[in-house]
């Protein structure tokens, strides 16, 4: 699929039992890929070195003691009883 420069490709497998939910994004410099079903170092940056092959991983705190669809709802809730 392809949105104005940018190519996405979505894989959904219902008949696969292993659990598996990756987002990753990936440019010139490097990606990024985020794992939610791990529970530590769940996104990892991935950089390409200038000049060589060689590819350093850079691991990234993500605080996911809230899940994120419960955020996005209390965000909603406050939104409407404040009118922001």
């Amino acid at each position: 699929m392809k949105y104005d420069d940018v190519y996405v490709n979505i894989n959904v497998n219902w008949v696969h039992t292993h659990l598996e939910r990756k987002f990753s994004v990936v440019g010139e410099k490097g990606m990024l890929l985020f794992d939610d079903c791990v529970k530590e170092n769940n996104l990892t940056l991935f950089k390409k070195q200038e000049d060589s092959s060689v590819v350093k991983s850079f691991n990234i705190p993500v605080d996911l003691s809230e899940s994120p669809l419960t955020k996005e709802v209390k965000h909603f809730v406050d939104c409407c009883a404040n009118r922001t």
